[in-house]
């Protein structure tokens, strides 16, 4: 598949999301480009679901969108980042299939 956007190739995945909280859709192509298969995988592992795994990746970059401002460097990379809004989405989702909130679970 050809890269739509060349000129975003050599970026890392922080300037896209400086990009990102610039309002630049195009970033955000990109990065769903690198990561949405991997983000699904990681929702489908805990969901097991495909549709539940589907919204949850949408979820997740609509809050790359919405909160790449947010994203400190100094706190880990912008793939971690990423794939820690899929995981916290996807055990919140899991959760509420079951029907418990989170402060109804164990802290076993």
């Amino acid at each position: 598949m050809e890269n739509s956007y060349p000129n975003m190739d050599g970026l890392t995945d922080e300037a896209l999301l400086g990009l990102i909280a610039r309002a630049d859709d195009d970033a955000l192509a990109v990065l769903y480009d690198r990561y949405g298969k991997l983000a699904y995988s990681l929702a489908y592992r805990v969901l097991g679901n495909v549709h539940d795994s589907e919204d949850v990746v949408q979820e997740a970059f609509l809050n790359v969108w919405r909160m790449a401002a947010t994203f400190a460097e100094r706190r880990g990379t912008a793939r971690t980042w990423l794939l820690a809004v899929v995981h916290h989405r996807s055990v919140d989702m899991a959760r509420r299939r079951r029907g418990q909130s989170p402060r109804e679970l164990p802290l076993e």
